[in-house]
Formats: C-alpha cells, sequence, structure tokens
C-alpha cells in the first residue's frame, strides 16, 4: 500500500511508513478488508505522480490520459472519490454502463465573508442529485474519470456538512450514497472538476463553472496539497485523496511525496537507504556485528599476538570508542533524513551507549584487569606471567604480598618435583626481596628448611653447601623460627651437610677447605655418626694435602699437615703413611764459600754429637765429633749428604792438615736442623780454612 502523506510505498502488512512513520491503514487477518477502508484495493501498481495543477498530464500514454474532449484535473475542486478498480482496469475510465456516485456540494458556513464567492457553479448539480450526461459520457462541467490511484484512509464516520462518506464497504460495491454503477451504464457526470484559473482570477476561495458567471452554494476548502490556493479555516477539510496520479518515468524518482524529474546519483541512494526502514535481519546485524567486532579484536590481540587482558581491553575499547561514533553519525544522519521512528532511535541509543561503556571499560579498566589476569595466572600454575601481571598492576617489593606468595607457591611446586635448585631461588627470593611481606616472608623461611632437609637428606652432588650451611646457621638461632625442640635437628642437617660438603671438596681436591667442613662437622656433634664419618674422612685429606704441599714445594706446611695428621688422627692408615714418612731418610746440601781446592780432596762430615772448642788452632784430642755422616767436597765446595735421618747436626770437613768447623758468635758449636720430608739446606760457610 502507499503511504497518504509522502506517496511511498510500503508493504502490505505495514502499520507506519518505512519513510515518514505516518500511520497506515490496518488490514485484518485474512485478507478482509479494513473498517477504515472506503474502497478495495487497487491492483499493485508503481509509484504515480500527481497530475499537474497547469492541466497537462504525464507523458506516460499508460497512465491513463484522459481522451479528447475532457478537461484535465483541475486543483480547483476537490477531486472525487476513485472508482473502485475492475478486472480490466487498463485505460478505459470508466467502463460503459456504469453510473458515477451521487456527490454534493456543501453551503458555505453561515457568517462566513466569503460566501458569495464561495458558491456553486451554476449547472453544478443539486446536493443529491445527478449530474447532466453530455455526448461522450461527458457534460463537459466534469472532466473524464481519472486513472485509478492508491485509495486514501477515511475517518469511520462521515464527515459532517455537504461531503458525507459511506461508513462501510460492501462486498459488491460501495453503500451509501456511493452506491457502485449499474453495469452498461455511465452518465459521465461525475468527472474531474474543470481546471482552475490564474491565482485569484476568481476571488481565493470560488471559481466559476464553464459557461455560467455567477456562484451558487458553498464550496469545501481546498486541500492542502495545491499550495496556490489560499485555505480559509472556516471550511470543512478536504476528505479525500491527492489528485490524479501517473507512473513514473524510467528516469524519475520520488523525493519528499513529489516527482524529481531526475534519476538519483549514488549518494541519493545512499540518502534514500539511510531514511528508510533496515530489514530485521540487516537491523539485528547492525547490533551484533559491532559487538563481534570488539570481540573479534580483543581474541586477536589477547590470543593471536599474545597480549595481556589489560592490553587487549585497551584496543578493544578503542574499537568499541570508533564503532560508537560511526554509530552515532549514521543515527544522526538517519533522524536527519527523517527516520525518527522511536523504537528505531532507542535501539541505536543503546548501541552507542553499550559500546561507549565497552569502550571506557577497556581504556579505564587496565589495573582490574592485570590483577584478575593475575590470579588466574597464578591459579594455573604459570608463576613467572603472574608475577609479571602483578608487577604490571603496581606491586613492588619489599611489600608485595601478592609476589611474595607466588614466589612461595612456585617454590612449592618445585619442591614437591625435588627441583631443589630451583625451589631455593624462589624462597630465597622471598626472604632476600619481600622481607616486608609478613606471613609469606616467614613462609619462605620454613620452605627453604624444607627444601636444605631434603636436598640434603638427598645425597646430591649439586647441594649448594655454603648457601645451605649459612641458612641453617641462622635458622637455628632465630627464635621465632626455631626454638629448642628443633635445635637438635637443625645441628644433626648441619653435621651432614658439613660431612658431605667435605667429601665434595676433597673429591674436588681441595683438601684444606674439606679439612675444615670434616672438623666442623665432629665439633658440632661429636659421637654422631656423620661426626664419626667426618672423622675417618679428615685423615685422608690430612695426608693429601700434605702430599699436594710437598709437589709443590712447600715443605713446611707439607709437614706441619703430617705432623697434625699424626697427632690428632692416631690408629688412622693415613695417621701410620705420615708417621713413616716423617722418619724417612732426607738429604743435606750446603756450599763452602772462598774454598780453595788442593791436591787433597776434604772430606765432610755430619755430627750428631760434636764438642770443640772456639778456636780453630786447637791441639788434637781437645775436639771431637761423632761424624755419623760423611760426604766429599767437590772442586767448587758444594757438599750433599743423603739418608740422613731427621734431627740436629753439625758440620765438620777434614783437610790435609787442619780439621775445620764452625761456631755462633757465642763460640758454640754451630747446629742446624735436618727436618722430617724436608731434609736441609745449611747455609752458606766460609770455606777459606780448609787445607
Amino acid at each position: 500500500m502507499f503511504c497518504a502523506n509522502c506517496l511511498t510505498k510500503n508493504p502490505d502488512d505495514a502499520v507506519r511508513c518505512v519513510h515518514c512513520g505516518a500511520p497506515l491503514p490496518v488490514s485484518p487477518p485474512g485478507g478482509a478488508t479494513p473498517a477504515n477502508a472506503p474502497y478495495e484495493s487497487a491492483p499493485p501498481s508503481p509509484p504515480v505522480a500527481p497530475w499537474a495543477p497547469d492541466g497537462s498530464a504525464g507523458s506516460d500514454a499508460s497512465a491513463g490520459t484522459p481522451s479528447s474532449g475532457y478537461a484535465a484535473p483541475s486543483g480547483g475542486y476537490p477531486a472525487f472519490p476513485r472508482y473502485p478498480a475492475y478486472p480490466d482496469d487498463a485505460g478505459a475510465y470508466p467502463p460503459t454502463g456504469y453510473s458515477a456516485p451521487a456527490f454534493s456540494y456543501p453551503s458555505a458556513p453561515s457568517g462566513d465573508a466569503n460566501a458569495a464567492s464561495a458558491s456553486a457553479p451554476p449547472d453544478a448539480p443539486e446536493a443529491g442529485g445527478s449530474a447532466p450526461s453530455g455526448a461522450g459520457g461527458s457534460s463537459g462541467l466534469y472532466g473524464p474519470y481519472m486513472p485509478p490511484q492508491p485509495y486514501q484512509p477515511y475517518p469511520d464516520v462521515g464527515v459532517s456538512g455537504a461531503y458525507s462518506q459511506p461508513v462501510s464497504v460492501a462486498s459488491d460495491g460501495l453503500s451509501g450514497v456511493y452506491s457502485q454503477p449499474a453495469a452498461g451504464a455511465m452518465s459521465g457526470a461525475y468527472g474531474q472538476p474543470a481546471p482552475y484559473p490564474p491565482d485569484g482570477a476568481w476571488g481565493p476561495y470560488s471559481q466559476p463553472a464553464p459557461g455560467a458567471s455567477g456562484t451558487s452554494g458553498g464550496y469545501p476548502s481546498y486541500p492542502a496539497a495545491y499550495p496556490s490556493v489560499p485555505l480559509n479555516s472556516a471550511y470543512p477539510a478536504y476528505p479525500y485523496a491527492a489528485p490524479a496520479t501517473r507512473p513514473l518515468g524510467p528516469d524519475e524518482t520520488l523525493s519528499g511525496g513529489s516527482p524529481t524529474g531526475k534519476r538519483m546519483g549514488p549518494l541519493g541512494g545512499l540518502r534514500r537507504a539511510l531514511a528508510d526502514r533496515f530489514p530485521l535481519p540487516i537491523a539485528a546485524l547492525a547490533l551484533v556485528i559491532p559487538l563481534l567486532i570488539v570481540g573479534a579484536v580483543y581474541a586477536v590481540v589477547t590470543l593471536a599476538l599474545g597480549g595481556d587482558w589489560a592490553h587487549g581491553a585497551r584496543v578493544a575499547g578503542i574499537a568499541a570508542l570508533a564503532l560508537a561514533g560511526l554509530a552515532l553519525l549514521i543515527t544522526l544522519l538517519r533522524v536527519t533524513l527523517g527516520r525518527r521512528v522511536v523504537a528505531s532511535v532507542a535501539l541505536s541509543l543503546a548501541l552507542i551507549i553499550l559500546l561507549g561503556a565497552l569502550g571506557g571499560g577497556g581504556l579505564l579498566g587496565a589495573q582490574p584487569l592485570r590483577l584478575a589476569q593475575a590470579q588466574q595466572l597464578e591459579h594455573a600454575g604459570q608463576w613467572a606471567s603472574a608475577i609479571h601481571e602483578y608487577t604490571l598492576a603496581g606491586q613492588k617489593p619489599p611489600a608485595s604480598s601478592d609476589i611474595a606468595r607466588v614466589y612461595d607457591e612456585w617454590g612449592e611446586s618445585d619442591l614437591s618435583q625435588r627441583l631443589y635448585t630451583d625451589a631455593a631461588t624462589r624462597f630465597d627470593m622471598v626472604i632476600a626481596d619481600y622481607s616486608g611481606s609478613g606471613a609469606y616472608a616467614t613462609r619462605a623461611e620454613r620452605d627453604l628448611y624444607r627444601t636444605y632437609s631434603g636436598w640434603i637428606t638427598s645425597g646430591r652432588a649439586d647441594v649448594n653447601y655454603p648457601r645451605a650451611l649459612l641458612f641453617l646457621d641462622d635458622y637455628k638461632n632465630t627464635a621465632s623460627l626455631c626454638n629448642a625442640s628443633c635445635l637438635s635437628g637443625v645441628n644433626a642437617l648441619e653435621t651432614q651437610a658439613y660431612y658431605q660438603y667435605g667429601v665434595a671438596l676433597a673429591t674436588r681436591g681441595s683438601y684444606a677447605l674439606a679439612i675444615t667442613q670434616f672438623e666442623q662437622a665432629q665439633t658440632l656433634t661429636p659421637g654422631s655418626h656423620y661426626a664419626l664419618l667426618a672423622y675417618q674422612a679428615a685423615a685422608p685429606a690430612y695426608y693429601s694435602l700434605g702430599q699436594q704441599h710437598l709437589n709443590s714445594g712447600d715443605c713446611s706446611d707439607a709437614l706441619t699437615a703430617y705432623q697434625t695428621l699424626v697427632s690428632n688422627y692416631k690408629g688412622t692408615p693415613s695417621a701410620h703413611q705420615a708417621g713413616l714418612a716423617l722418619a724417612a731418610p732426607v738429604k743435606v746440601t750446603g756450599d763452602l764459600t772462598g774454598y780453595t781446592p788442593t791436591g787433597y780432596n776434604p772430606t765432610a762430615y755430619l755430627s750428631k754429637t760434636a764438642t770443640a772448642p772456639a778456636s780453630q788452632n786447637a791441639a788434637p784430642g781437645s775436639f771431637s765429633f761423632s761424624d755419623d755422616y760423611a760426604t766429599n767436597l767437590d772442586s767448587s765446595g758444594t757438599y750433599i749428604f743423603t739418608g740422613v735421618a731427621p734431627g740436629s747436626y753439625t758440620l765438620s770437613v777434614v783437610g790435609a792438615t787442619s780439621t775445620v768447623w764452625w761456631t755462633n758468635n757465642d763460640n758454640s758449636l754451630y747446629f742446624f736442623p735436618v727436618t722430617p720430608l724436608c731434609g736441609a739446606q745449611v747455609e752458606a760457610l766460609d770455606g777459606s780454612l780448609i787445607s
């Protein structure tokens, strides 16, 4: 059906016009004729343009142009209601044999100053009578019957005054004063009014009939569709449809109810599309697609690109705000172009508000999203990512309880898998960097004790003994962590750690450090199992340490190691070996300066016991030497004694004619030590007296 307001074609089941929103006649279910429709509906036809008020008609010959001898439609008189559509409705209006329905002109309102000029023409029919007929089906007073056009709704009750209308439509024609013409009869009296002259030719509200000069009766006010004829509010409203129309040409369209005469360009088509009602599927997609776009942007950022929730929400929020702006612009354009249906505008505003809320939430909700994602990652066991999100949320050491808790949980997870190195690292992190986290720092201390306990007792070679021993020493001395009952357990664990650490060090050749750990274990828990093991391990460590010093030429330290071993670890195999090494013969070497070789080769002696005066010119028998070891001097005055038992010795040399000995500053005989392991390197002595 067509809208009476703007002539836009609407679906048959439409309630309001899709273009301007004006109400449309409601068709009852089952195809019955609506109660407020005066005529049966015409067969579907294309939109048509009104006849021009100057008497010219459209150019389309198939549109029912009046035949020769008939006057063109006029805006001067109101157009009569159209006849019902006929099966052969193809241009002959009306078929022969039909009589026009009766029509009456109302009298002018009483007291109207324009009543005299508003009367009907002299040849006009009396109210309720039949109009005179003329040759060929037309009297000349009225134009021919116009082509069918979409009917217009009228009130359920007749209009008061001369324009009474039927209140119902019979199934076989019109009831009331507009009865259906009989077959084969047509007087032609009720054609269209003759054209009216230019504005103001006969006054503002009347015009004479053809061939007459006076006026009689009153005329109704002209419809508002004729802007050239001013209206007077004293006359009744025009109750009938718009003037006769013609079909649109191929290059014509409607714009605001009038033909433009031009083909719409792309911009015009867009404007029409924006002004029309969107089909339900398109309207639904228009509401859903923006939300899907926002969700897709969020999914791409967070899932495909690996961004966190806050970053995805920020990007999606920007997209939502952009879509909200686009939706607002489209809504304003539709309202500007005439689409002012409340439901449509309300849905658009709801979408804009929803998109704006999503955009604002995405931009302003970064911190809550980071905390929420951090908690989700924490529950999922993604510890590093959770700590990262908590850090982005603004948490930092030393007071961040959330980060400390995650480190504790992370370390406990590692501990359950016996990943002792990683677990100790997590707990150390909490103890060192998150000391202000309260209970979580204490939890880390206790968890770290459990970690080292399991790690040390496992006997694994990768135990961090220095850190473990340092922590255990601090742990047992912290009253809030370890009471008297736990002290013995910590000491036992420390003893085991000292022993195992010493073994590990000795295996690597660090004998001095290994001995230190063994002795710490023996001191911490004397008589314990690991203390005894440490005692047994310390002896070979001492012997190996002595050998290490000897090989490096550090005889004094080697001697110290052997002597300690023999002294403190009696009964051990290593102590026995050290004792043998200490008792083994050694070498004694020295040089005599100023020695001049002679034909006689002097002999040098080492004596453990000797007596001699300070003077070298003592008479024979006044001195004596035990002469325990003897060797010859070489030509340079060097002497070498081998197989010398460690002890204290004095040196004497017997030449060809004399015996020479050496004294100290106090005139006592010069004795020097021959040490175990190392022997002796005698200092240089004066050999010039040897002859």
